[in-house]
């Protein structure tokens, strides 16, 4: 069983950095043998595409690292920020059905 606690919030549209870049998730992808055949490796439980955000020319590509402290949310995806703050860890202690367009967390 895949955790989520694993890919954490790379849901499609979502922008994260760690030490290798900052990237945009094009699409995250659970399906055990569509993961597998992606990033070759037989034990693979998920695979998230993402194209990186600091290269002009990045093409997409998919990593199926897990989700560490090191890796930092910048932009929720658009189904994951909370509709009353727009942060992914709602900040304003509410829940709403409707989603408001998440705000940059730590841009510069």
């Amino acid at each position: 069983m895949i955790s989520m606690a694993e890919i954490g919030p790379r849901t499609e549209g979502a922008i994260y950095e760690n030490v290798d870049g900052a990237f945009k998730v094009l699409e995250l992808v659970t399906d055990r043998a569509k993961a597998r055949e992606l990033l070759h490796r037989r034990s693979a439980q998920f695979a998230v595409i993402v194209r990186d955000m600091r290269r002009e020319d990045g093409q997409p590509f998919a990593v199926g690292s897990v989700w560490t402290t090191s890796d930092r949310l910048l932009k929720a995806g658009a189904d994951d920020a909370c509709g009353l703050c727009g942060y992914w860890r709602c900040r304003c202690g509410q829940s709403a059905t409707t989603v408001a367009p998440a705000r940059l967390e730590g841009a510069r």
